[in-house]
């Protein structure tokens, strides 16, 4: 699969979901549920809620892990994309995963406060002692030892497994879009869950250092109401034009 090179999918992915969002707002209750949501709204619309709720009821830079595990290293390994929308799907799940588990690596302040990037040391250990002795580390040998030890282990691995197994579930289903559309929703939701509680990202690039990427300035904007993100023809999650912008 080729390197996801434009933000302006995840964008408009980004804009698709507060649009839609803005139609089950009725006042601060259902606000501060939208927007406390990392993946819960994707899990309970697919029917998903209880099998994979207990995958984000915990710590989020824990669940970011867990998902990026079960994102990268087991679906996209176990649940080849075969349209063109399923590879898309994937692609933009990769993107956001990929780059979400890096800023935890790098500079986990820009996820959200408190996140620890000593997690990736945990994982790493329990992923190593997952893989026998002598045995070249990689997917393919991983998910092998995790399938003859089922669910006898614990840890974020494991848990991860636990995820995937629901998920390829789905594509015993013939059900391949349906993996991608949940996996693609969830990593909707934690993006905009951390990018709604960013503080202070730099205004400039500064000397030796990386530019934050575009779509964690764009999301709070987005979240927020401002801007015309979704362009001239964006819908109102109904099928319609929207009709108003912003949360008034």
């Amino acid at each position: 699969m080729e390197p996801y090179k434009s933000s302006s999918g995840i964008t408009q992915l980004v804009a698709n979901h507060v649009t839609a969002g803005w139609w089950q707002i009725h006042g601060i209750a259902s606000y501060h549920r939208f927007n406390d949501s990392r993946g819960q709204w994707t899990l309970d619309r697919e029917g998903l809620l209880d099998a994979l709720g207990w995958s984000l009821n915990r710590p989020f830079d824990e669940s970011l892990l867990l998902w990026h595990l079960a994102t990268d290293l087991f679906c996209f390994h176990l649940a080849t994309p075969s349209s063109t929308q399923q590879r898309q799907a994937a692609c933009r799940s990769m993107a956001m995963s990929n780059y979400m588990a890096y800023l935890l690596f790098v500079n986990p302040e820009m996820l959200i406060a408190g996140a620890r990037r000593s997690l990736f040391k945990d994982a790493y250990e329990e992923l190593e002692g997952i893989i026998p002795p002598n045995e070249p580390a990689s997917s393919s040998s991983i998910i092998r030892r995790l399938r003859e030890t089922g669910n006898s282990g614990s840890g974020v691995a494991h848990d991860a497994w636990a995820v995937t197994q629901v998920l390829i579930g789905l594509q015993v289903g013939e059900d391949m879009e349906k993996v991608w559309r949940v996996v693609q929703g969830v990593w909707v939701e934690m993006l905009c869950f951390s990018a709604g509680r960013v503080q202070g990202l730099p205004a400039r690039q500064e000397h030796g250092e990386r530019r934050a990427v575009p779509v964690l300035r764009v999301a709070p904007l987005v979240l927020h109401g401002h801007g015309d993100i979704g362009g001239e023809d964006a819908e109102d999650g109904h099928g319609g034009p929207r009709k108003t912008r912003g949360w008034g």
